[in-house]
């Protein structure tokens, strides 16, 4: 069960790009009574851009996603200038179970992005958590991470902490990207926000809560012209 659906926020693109995720987590569930499936499955890759806090909580909390997919290897990538891995190197890449693997690259994504290529709209997913897209001194360096994000045609879901920073975010995408994206998920209120509300220190009258918005997009898969 999802709450996103046509009816309610999701786009027949956006449906594309979940049914095509939802094809490859098909493919391993068949491939537990499948040997020839089994062989050729490709893990569920996770990318979390601007990774911030996320990258620093005990790996095994993200043995959910394991419980959630049990018959799909997940490797979930942190990727961003403030992603800390950790202080020995050879564990940036933690596999906490034989089904999930975390991987830590302290780096922007448009500069890393030949470490992970190729991508596959069927079993890559982008997300960005509170990003700031709009903010008028992070914008600049998002567009470059921007860009390359939509020349993977993959899926892309980002949020925001209250509706004004949400909509600026979706603002700057439009004004910059707008002839270049589709849209998967309208911009709405995200029913799986946290219930944890933070105040502003210097003003209690502002107020952020966690991924409380949430929207989709993902590069043009086709060039479509419009003629008069």
């Amino acid at each position: 069960f999802s709450p996103f659906v046509l009816s309610s926020g999701l786009t027949p693109e956006g449906l594309k790009s979940m049914t095509a995720l939802r094809t490859t987590i098909k493919e391993h569930d068949l491939a537990r009574s499948e040997k020839e499936l089994a062989m050729q499955q490709m893990p569920l890759r996770v990318f979390v851009l601007g990774a911030r806090a996320e990258a620093m909580l005990p790996p095994h909390l993200y043995l959910q996603l394991a419980y959630l997919l049990p018959n799909s290897p997940v490797h979930v990538y942190f990727v961003g200038p403030e992603c800390i891995p950790a202080a020995d190197e050879a564990r940036s890449t933690i596999v906490v179970s034989s089904r999930l693997v975390l991987k830590y690259h302290k780096s922007y994504f448009h500069d890393a992005i030949w470490n992970f290529a190729p991508f596959d709209p069927y079993t890559d997913v982008f997300f960005m958590f509170s990003p700031g897209i709009g903010h008028p001194r992070a914008r600049p360096g998002w567009q470059p991470t921007v860009e390359k994000l939509l020349e993977t045609k993959c899926a892309v879901f980002a949020t925001g902490f209250h509706e004004r920073d949400m909509q600026s975010d979706v603002r700057a995408l439009r004004e910059d990207f707008g002839d270049k994206m589709d849209w998967l998920l309208e911009p709405r209120e995200n029913p799986f926000s946290s219930l944890k509300r933070d105040f502003g220190i210097r003003n209690l009258r502002e107020w952020a809560i966690s991924n409380w918005g949430i929207y989709g997009f993902r590069g043009k898969r086709y060039e479509v012209q419009r003629q008069e």
